[in-house]
Protein backbone atom coordinates (compact mmCIF):
# COMPACT_ATOMS: atom_id res chain seq x y z
CA UNK A 1 0.00 0.00 0.00
CA UNK A 2 1.28 3.41 -0.96
CA UNK A 3 1.57 5.76 2.02
CA UNK A 4 0.15 8.65 0.00
CA UNK A 5 -3.05 6.66 -0.57
CA UNK A 6 -3.38 6.02 3.16
CA UNK A 7 -2.86 9.71 3.94
CA UNK A 8 -5.50 10.68 1.35
CA UNK A 9 -7.96 8.21 2.88
CA UNK A 10 -7.41 9.55 6.40
CA UNK A 11 -7.65 13.18 5.25
CA UNK A 12 -10.86 12.45 3.37
CA UNK A 13 -12.38 10.71 6.40
CA UNK A 14 -11.30 13.62 8.63
CA UNK A 15 -13.09 16.04 6.29
CA UNK A 16 -16.26 13.95 6.20
CA UNK A 17 -16.20 13.47 9.98
CA UNK A 18 -15.86 17.20 10.56
CA UNK A 19 -18.82 17.85 8.26
CA UNK A 20 -20.89 15.19 10.04
CA UNK A 21 -20.00 16.58 13.48
CA UNK A 22 -21.03 20.12 12.59
CA UNK A 23 -24.30 19.01 11.00
CA UNK A 24 -25.07 16.69 13.93
CA UNK A 25 -24.47 19.48 16.45
CA UNK A 26 -26.75 21.79 14.46
CA UNK A 27 -29.37 19.02 14.32
CA UNK A 28 -29.16 18.44 18.09
CA UNK A 29 -29.40 22.15 18.89
CA UNK A 30 -32.20 22.72 16.38
CA UNK A 31 -34.33 20.01 17.96
CA UNK A 32 -33.15 20.66 21.50
CA UNK A 33 -31.88 17.09 21.83
CA UNK A 34 -29.52 15.80 24.44
CA UNK A 35 -28.27 12.24 24.66
CA UNK A 36 -30.07 11.56 27.94
CA UNK A 37 -31.95 8.48 26.80
CA UNK A 38 -31.19 5.44 24.69
CA UNK A 39 -33.52 6.35 21.81
CA UNK A 40 -32.12 9.90 21.64
CA UNK A 41 -28.56 8.53 21.48
CA UNK A 42 -29.66 6.19 18.69
CA UNK A 43 -31.37 9.03 16.83
CA UNK A 44 -28.30 11.27 17.15
CA UNK A 45 -25.98 8.49 15.96
CA UNK A 46 -28.28 7.68 13.01
CA UNK A 47 -28.32 11.37 12.10
CA UNK A 48 -24.52 11.45 12.28
CA UNK A 49 -24.28 8.47 9.91
CA UNK A 50 -26.76 10.12 7.55
CA UNK A 51 -24.84 13.41 7.63
CA UNK A 52 -21.52 11.67 6.95
CA UNK A 53 -23.19 9.81 4.07
CA UNK A 54 -24.52 13.14 2.81
CA UNK A 55 -20.98 14.53 2.97
CA UNK A 56 -19.75 11.57 0.92
CA UNK A 57 -22.53 12.23 -1.59
CA UNK A 58 -21.56 15.90 -1.89
CA UNK A 59 -17.79 15.17 -1.93
CA UNK A 60 -17.58 11.72 -3.57
CA UNK A 61 -14.64 9.49 -2.62
CA UNK A 62 -13.26 9.42 -6.17
CA UNK A 63 -9.63 8.43 -6.26
CA UNK A 64 -9.62 7.56 -2.57
CA UNK A 65 -7.83 4.26 -1.92
CA UNK A 66 -10.16 1.32 -1.18
CA UNK A 67 -13.33 3.41 -1.49
CA UNK A 68 -12.97 3.85 -5.25
CA UNK A 69 -13.24 0.09 -5.73
CA UNK A 70 -16.71 -0.03 -4.14
CA UNK A 71 -19.97 0.74 -5.91
CA UNK A 72 -20.95 4.37 -5.30
CA UNK A 73 -23.81 3.52 -2.91
CA UNK A 74 -21.55 1.17 -0.89
CA UNK A 75 -18.82 3.81 -0.65
CA UNK A 76 -21.35 6.36 0.64
CA UNK A 77 -22.65 3.90 3.26
CA UNK A 78 -19.09 2.96 4.31
CA UNK A 79 -18.07 6.59 4.59
CA UNK A 80 -21.26 7.33 6.53
CA UNK A 81 -20.51 4.66 9.10
CA UNK A 82 -16.79 5.43 9.36
CA UNK A 83 -17.32 9.19 9.27
CA UNK A 84 -19.81 9.14 12.12
CA UNK A 85 -17.07 8.08 14.53
CA UNK A 86 -15.95 11.69 14.81
CA UNK A 87 -13.13 13.78 13.47
CA UNK A 88 -11.00 13.23 16.57
CA UNK A 89 -10.27 9.62 15.69
CA UNK A 90 -9.30 10.59 12.13
CA UNK A 91 -7.16 13.47 13.38
CA UNK A 92 -5.30 11.06 15.65
CA UNK A 93 -4.99 8.55 12.80
CA UNK A 94 -3.46 11.26 10.60
CA UNK A 95 -0.89 11.97 13.30
CA UNK A 96 0.04 8.28 13.45
CA UNK A 97 0.36 8.05 9.67
CA UNK A 98 2.50 11.20 9.50
CA UNK A 99 4.76 9.87 12.28
CA UNK A 100 5.10 6.61 10.34
CA UNK A 101 5.98 8.59 7.21
CA UNK A 102 8.70 10.51 9.08
CA UNK A 103 10.12 7.30 10.57
CA UNK A 104 10.12 5.63 7.18
CA UNK A 105 12.00 8.56 5.61
CA UNK A 106 14.64 8.54 8.36
CA UNK A 107 15.16 4.77 8.00
CA UNK A 108 15.41 4.99 4.22
CA UNK A 109 17.95 7.83 4.40
CA UNK A 110 20.35 5.74 6.52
Amino acid sequence: MDLTNLINLVLYMFLISAIAEKLTETFKQGLGLSADSRWKKTLIHAASIAFAGFGAFIVPPQGIFMLEKLPEWAAIVAVGILGSSGSGIWHDMLGIVNKFKETRKSVESK
